[in-house]
């Protein structure tokens, strides 16, 4: 009954997905709901059908995978997906039904002068965030991405995003030149390259390679309407192809060359590709653990994790005994069994996060204001008026977007809130530096 329900919800989730992707001519291919939906097949259908196949499961330490209990638990979670997964579909096609899309963003004035000194101010915020890494570290911040996640949870928080605003600044400056008709260039090309390097390199997250592909794709298809679905398609494929070689680096920088060197073939990156890709995301699990700990061994939390989002930018330097978040406090409690309890961040997912805060109530409740308000967001900002601001505002959150449905609810504030936050605070530079005053430097130029 398990493996029926998960390939019933594969089947579902892949097929809305596609759906949604050849709607009106593609024109919401990159709605919210088509990355969402996506992130559910693989984290839910996928990863739960692998885990009842092979009798895997993160979990494995304190619940048996081939146990009848196992089962019925898989069984709840699927059924609590497809009822989650309803309820967001339903929020989103009552904001197209509200008309969400009268409502858009206001598109400010921009100038080739005010987009270009956007970017540098972005590459100043890039500066502004590596500082803390290389005063600690130096050059070590750019080898060891072991320390860059020890020092990342230690409390330099803002650390990454504003680093991530050297890209959002480039990215902003070529969706200005496509506005204009124009290539995005060379020189800005090769900037934006340099600085993904730097980026990933000094932090070893993978988003600063997924991002700008995404945001410029995004871009483009909102702005232009010229993208091949080709293109699209290749992109997460590329990704894929590049797993091994991204979590090699991570491994050089935990275990060192010798520590490389020493470790049994399984344990290096190249020889299983497959199970990176379904290792990701593990949504399935959270969710299990969520129900078979809630509220058996841990209380229903009744929104109280969610109080993050009002003090979560407070650094941890002004404040020692801030909580953690709940990200951190979910993988010493609900995975406690894992061996990186207590040192890494685990996600919980909406669906789990629902649950373990309000039980199965929770998940319609939250689903839908999520499938509402991620309606509003995309109409409001990916508007046909709203041209090359809203459709920048929109792209520099269709990540955190895409891969949210795997995050805590005050994770996925959290991270909307300070990166793109970043990134509305250089439409705000380059809006005010484009003002009347540089008309005719643009005339010129442009």
């Amino acid at each position: 009954m398990a493996l029926i329900l998960g390939y019933l919800f594969s089947f579902f989730t892949l097929t809305i997905a596609l759906l949604h992707i050849f709607r009106d001519e593609r024109k919401e291919m990159f709605s919210p709901v088509v990355p969402v939906l996506l992130y559910l097949f693989l984290g839910i259908g996928l990863r739960g059908i692998a885990n009842l196949s092979l009798s895997e499961s993160r979990l494995d330490k304190v619940l048996d995978p081939t146990s009848p209990y196992f089962d019925q638990l898989m069984i709840r979670a699927f059924g609590i997906a497809i009822l989650g997964t309803l309820f967001f579909l339903m929020g989103d096609v009552t904001g197209r039904r509200i008309g969400c899309g009268r409502f858009q963003f206001r598109e400010p004035i921009l100038s080739r002068r005010g987009s270009n000194l956007a970017m540098l101010t972005g590459i100043l915020f890039l500066l502004a965030g590596g500082a803390p890494l290389l005063s600690q570290l130096g050059l070590a911040a750019f080898t060891n991405p072991a320390e860059n996640a020890v020092h990342a949870v230690a409390g330099y928080f803002w650390t990454f995003p504003l680093m991530f605003g050297g890209i959002y600044g480039i990215v902003l400056s070529i969706a200005y030149r496509w506005s204009q008709e124009k290539s995005a260039g060379i020189l800005r090309i090769a900037a934006l390259v340099i600085v993904v390097v730097s980026v990933y390199m000094s932090t070893s997250s993978k988003a600063a390679l997924i991002v700008p592909v995404l945001m410029l794709l995004t871009i483009r298809h909102l702005i232009l309407g010229r993208i091949s679905l080709k293109l699209v398609l290749l992109t997460p494929l590329s990704f894929f192809l590049m797993l091994p070689f991204l979590y090699f680096y991570r491994s050089f920088g935990f275990l060192g060359l010798k520590g490389l060197l020493s470790s049994s073939p399984e344990a290096i990156p190249f020889n299983s590709g497959w199970k990176l890709f379904f290792n990701r995301s593990y949504m399935i699990e959270s969710l299990i653990a969520s129900i078979h700990y809630t509220p058996q061994v841990f209380s229903y939390q009744f929104g109280k994790p969610w109080l993050e989002v009002f003090y979560f930018w407070i650094p941890r330097a002004f404040w020692p005994n801030k909580p953690y978040s709940q990200g951190y406090l979910f993988g010493k409690t609900y995975f406690s069994s894992s061996p990186l309890s207590g040192e890494s961040f685990f996600a919980v997912s909406w669906l789990g996060d629902a649950y373990l805060n309000f039980g199965i109530l929770g998940v319609p409740l939250l689903l839908f204001l999520l499938g509402l308000g991620l309606r509003f967001a995309y109409d409001f900002l990916g508007g046909s008026k709203s041209g090359v601001g809203g459709a920048f505002i929109f792209a520099a959150a269709f990540y955190h977007i895409a891969i949210g449905a795997e995050q805590s609810l005050a994770g996925f504030l959290t991270l909307m809130i300070s990166y793109v936050g970043v990134a509305v605070v250089l439409l705000m530079v380059a809006t005010l530096l484009s003002r009347p005053g540089s008309s005719s430097i643009d005339k010129e130029s442009v």
